[in-house]
């Protein structure tokens, strides 16, 4: 009798009932003279009570969920680095739920038996792939802005592709070593977009709005002339123009939506000129979070912690990622801690971290993998990530704080959306030696604020929400 179905709306926009689900029970309500209602009279009742038909199935017709089929591009399929792992994910939770997922992906790789510009189609895990191999660049194009903005080669691929499985849909995960040619090319067939900028490559040849000195830049210059001067190309200053402004062209169209993964980022366009109106943000979620969340986070105590601390870092053993100015501040603490750091890195600059760690407490624990997280994790007391430069996201961060570990991150990029400064972690200035030095100081000196952290730290967004939230763009601009 408290069986009942629910009215949803479903991704197409229209109305499908809910599975069947068991109302609140009689006996949590009083009766009509206020007297709580006794389970014998709610024997008695259901007795006298007429059968009432509950299945209007057939009286509605159900709307039949219209499986959509997505194109994506990227850059690689079995890279390591979010912009590859994210979308790759992405793509294959997609076709499991019975989509058409085809992606289109410039090959991070020389394959030399093959010509140049050779397309490789491959299925994987439901989704179809198309790799571009032996194009005339493999990763950066910093000297031509002019192929950036169309490598003629590549658009026609990808027009042949359009016309070949006419997608509804396309979603833009990278241009780095294809062009943004594709983009006129999804205009020109009248196909919607959407475009996730997983670094800074359309603002900047270098990605991550870092100088040739490794200092950070504000944007490009209107007339091209700091793009030109930054990578030594100083006679195409033009072209390095006509990129920028071939850029906001083909994302100011009324199809088309940017989803960048931060606050910051959505700053950093609309500081440079991109159409507000097409820019909105949509946080990103590493597809470990729910089992991180389930294995450690959920169940994690919230006991103060005893010294020594154990500190993590993970993440690429790169200059730009700060790890050096992590290791710096540990040598002043006034109490030992333990310093664990997973991740590859050169050797010259693996050496350059081993000369700094004078106390001989940083233990190096090479390249991992995301699998190995749940064990990485369980141990951790603080999760230190002192980036130098603008992060789009913070994908590692979602999953230190989904295993519920404290962040302390530099106040920079993406980072500042996901810690929040003396609540699930602590903020302090990129670079600043010092800064860390005090407040790793203040953690040891006051074992409750540890405890506090831990406490603040609630149930993440978890990947599904993520994919369901590109479900709802994709329809909205599917029916457009």
């Amino acid at each position: 009798a408290r069986m009942a179905k629910g009215l949803l709306l479903n991704e197409t926009g229209n109305f499908e009932f809910s599975d069947d689900h068991q109302q609140v029970f009689w006996n949590a309500y009083v009766g009509m003279d206020g007297i709580k209602v006794t389970y014998e009279e709610i024997k008695r009742a259901k007795q006298l009570l007429p059968r009432i038909e509950t299945d209007f199935s057939n009286r509605i017709k159900r709307t039949t969920k219209k499986k959509k089929k997505i194109l994506m591009t990227m850059y690689g399929w079995n890279e390591e680095g979010g912009g590859t792992l994210l979308p790759k994910k992405i793509a294959i939770e997609l076709a499991s739920q019975g989509n058409e997922v085809y992606v289109f992906y410039a090959g991070a790789s020389v394959k030399r038996e093959l010509t140049p510009y050779s397309v490789v189609r491959e299925y994987d895990s439901g989704v179809h792939l198309f790799g571009i191999f032996n194009r005339d660049t493999v990763f950066y194009d910093l000297l031509h802005p002019e192929r950036e903005i169309e490598d003629r080669q590549v658009s026609v691929l990808f027009e042949n592709l359009l016309t070949e499985i006419k997608p509804d849909i396309i979603h833009f995960h990278n241009f780095l070593g294809l062009s943004l040619g594709m983009a006129d090319s999804a205009q020109k067939h009248s196909i919607p977009y959407i475009f996730t900028p997983h670094n800074y490559w359309i603002l900047c040849p270098r990605l991550y709005l870092l100088n040739k000195e490794g200092a950070l830049c504000s944007g490009p210059s209107s007339d091209g002339k700091k793009c030109s001067e930054c990578v030594d190309n100083k006679n195409k200053h033009s072209d390095y123009s006509k990129r920028l402004k071939g850029a906001k062209r083909v994302f100011s169209s009324e199809q088309c939506l940017i989803i960048p993964p931060s606050t910051r980022v959505k700053e950093q366009l609309i500081q440079n000129g991109f159409t507000e109106k097409n820019v909105k943000v949509v946080q990103q979620v590493s597809p470990t979070v729910e089992r991180l969340w389930e294995q450690i986070g959920g169940n994690r105590g919230i006991a103060e912690k005893e010294l020594p601390l154990t500190i993590i870092y993970c993440g690429s053993l790169l200059p730009l990622k700060g790890v050096h100015i992590l290791v710096a501040a540990i040598q002043h603490l006034s109490k030992d801690v333990r310093v664990q750091l997973y991740g590859a890195g050169s050797q010259q600059y693996v050496e350059y971290l081993r000369g700094l760690d004078k106390r001989g407490i940083v233990e190096f624990k090479g390249a991992y993998n995301i699998d190995d997280l749940t064990e990485i994790l369980s141990h951790a007391d603080l999760f230190v990530a002192p980036s130098l430069c603008e992060e789009t996201g913070g994908l590692v961060l979602t999953e230190a704080l989904a295993a519920r570990v404290p962040v302390i991150a530099s106040r920079i990029g993406g980072y500042t959306d996901l810690v929040q400064h003396d609540i699930n972690g602590l903020l302090f200035t990129p670079g600043d030696v010092q800064e860390l030095v005090i407040i790793l100081e203040r953690i040891i000196a006051d074992n409750t604020l540890l405890a506090k952290l831990y406490s603040n730290i609630t149930k993440p967004k978890l990947f599904d929400d993520y994919i369901k939230e590109l479900g709802i763009i994709y329809s909205h601009f599917i029916v457009q």
